[in-house]
């Protein structure tokens, strides 16, 4: 009636019978337990591999259980004596059990491994390749995204989410948190239907996130730019990008946010919606919104620091924006004295003015501040004035100023078409990027990277998808 095995039946194999998916992942459910314990105990395994594992299986109602043996190398976690690594081997370990669990190899099983498992899980670092590599029929040895594709074959898509983000140490800080998932999965799957995320972050779906495909060029341009700016003092910018709806402008340009931070400059962005054209400065008051919660993430010192430029430059003129941006009355202390009317010449001249000295006061202090202002084919007129204000403000440095529009929809007479005839007579140093559609190998790319599969084996599903959506990323996606 029971049956007891070690997770592992011969040298090259985990096979513990003729089970279904359900079965093995309860069985890894019961492993995750049973590590989760040892770790609450306030003891690290440091020597989790199929061997050490027991299974006792009852035939007659199913139940299973599971024993974790050779506790030789275990050692007492400690705070200050690397916990959170040891924790993490441990987890590892879990990770390489379980894909051997499902898979029915050992993924170092391979003559051409550069070190083995012993020396990988010491080394606390994720597997990259040949690391976590096997050797396949052609007796080369098998990259990650091999190994992914493997493992998708034999695991539902979650559970090979879960056991691959083990394997390269993302994600999980504890096993109570892998037992969690693997609890979800066989009490309540429809969770992972109905969420976007798990309790954890997983990426349920393995997709390469803020990952671009056949942009690396218009990337390169695009961080020249920046460097260009946030490098000599003096210079503004102003980069134009444009395409097709759907071409993935503004994934392009979001995709600097990152680069940007890290160098120390801020970036923000506002979005002009087709809705909001008649409610003026609809994306400016985003853009600064934008900047407040950019300002949370910074530390004190240069939070006070943009707070100062930005009272000494504007003074009493603060109040001609406070009811513009209302934003701004979380950065510095403003108090409403008026509120401007921004439809009159005299008006709009002195917001033109306080908008330059507050954009002015913000770049000074960082190496670089860069605007995104995102479909200006919707602009309303007043800040399409504020957009070329910008620009030529000559006494503004460090910025670099990015536009997107659809092209298709910009003729000779649109207001954003004459705002740029006027930037073009001042001679203003500009960059024009033309988003265009991606090729077939760029599709096959981004396809390949979302359902982590080789590209040779999407080839005719992406050719597929291309000849459907012309290549636009929108409709790809």
């Amino acid at each position: 009636k029971e049956e007891m095995v070690t997770s592992r039946q011969n040298e090259n194999s985990c096979f513990i019978g003729d089970f279904d998916v359900e079965t093995f992942s309860h069985v890894a459910w019961e492993v995750s337990k049973g590590i989760a314990d040892i770790h609450n105990n306030g003891v690290s395994h440091n020597n989790i591999t199929a061997d050490n594992i027991i299974i006792k299986m009852n035939k007659d109602d199913g139940s299973i259980s599971i024993r974790i043996i050779d506790l030789g190398q275990a050692s007492v976690l400690v705070e200050q004596d690397n916990k959170a690594d040891k924790i993490k081997k441990d987890l590892c370990s879990l990770g390489l059990v379980l894909f051997e669990l499902f898979v029915g190899i050992d993924p170092f099983q391979s003559k051409d491994l550069v070190f083995g498992r012993a020396d990988f899980v010491s080394s606390g670092n994720k597997p990259s390749v040949p690391v976590v590599g096997t050797e396949g029929s052609n007796g080369v040895s098998q990259s990650n995204e091999e190994l992914k594709s493997l493992l998708m074959s034999k695991a539902p898509l979650i559970v090979s989410t879960i056991i691959f983000n083990l394997m390269e140490g993302n994600h999980y800080q504890s096993a109570e948190e892998v037992d969690l998932d693997f609890y979800t999965i066989l009490t309540d799957p429809g969770y992972y239907l109905h969420s976007t995320n798990s309790r954890f972050g997983i990426n349920l779906f393995g997709t390469q996130i803020n990952v671009l495909r056949g942009r690396e060029k218009e990337m390169s341009m695009l961080m020249d730019i920046y460097n260009r700016v946030s490098r000599f003092d003096g210079v503004s910018e102003l980069v134009l990008v444009s395409g097709y709806s759907g071409a993935g402008k503004s994934a392009l340009v979001q995709n600097i946010r990152d680069p940007v931070q890290c160098f120390g400059g801020i970036f923000i962005c506002g979005k002009f919606e087709q809705l909001q054209e008649m409610e003026p400065l609809s994306a400016i008051t985003t853009m600064f919104a934008d900047l407040w919660k950019d300002l949370l993430k910074r530390d004190k010192n240069t939070f006070l620091q943009i707070k100062a430029a930005i009272e000494e430059s504007l003074g009493s003129e603060l109040n001609v924006l406070a009811s513009v941006i209302p934003s701004l009355r979380q950065i510095v202390d403003i108090r409403i004295e008026e509120t401007p009317n921004t439809g009159g010449i005299e008006a709009q001249n002195r917001l033109k003015h306080t908008f330059r000295l507050l954009v002015r006061a913000i770049a000074a202090s960082l190496p670089a501040l860069v605007i995104f202002l995102d479909d200006l084919q919707w602009a309303d007129h007043v800040s399409l004035y504020l957009f070329e204000s910008l620009i030529t403000d000559t006494e503004c440095t460090s910025l670099l100023l990015i536009g997107s529009y659809r092209e298709h929809e910009v003729n000779d007479t649109h207001p954003l078409a004459a705002i740029l005839r006027k930037i073009q007579r001042k001679q203003i140093r500009t960059t024009k990027i033309k988003v265009n559609s991606l090729s077939k190998e760029d599709t096959n790319e981004l396809i390949s990277g979302i359902i982590q599969t080789p590209p040779h084996l999407t080839q005719s599903l992406s050719d597929a998808i291309h000849r459907k959506t012309s290549g636009n990323a929108m409709f790809v996606l």
